[in-house]
């Protein structure tokens, strides 16, 4: 069998769906919103590639001003 890939992460949202991460998850992630991690660029924000601590590959948007 299969561990879940959600296994390790922070306790579920207590709205019903998705995680809660910290903004310091989220810079351990990507080694603090690193260049090198950078995946795209758009209207809205940054996308940096990570790594979670279950070893799982995400995508994290950095929002520009703060919206």
């Amino acid at each position: 069998t299969f561990s879940s890939p959600l296994s390790g992460l922070p306790e579920f949202s207590h709205l019903g769906w998705g995680h809660w991460f910290t903004l310091r998850d989220l810079e351990i992630a990507t080694n603090r919103f690193s260049n090198e991690n950078v995946v795209g660029k758009g209207g809205y924000g940054v996308v940096y590639r990570g790594h979670l601590i279950n070893g799982s590959i995400v995508a994290v948007k950095r929002i520009l001003n703060n919206l």
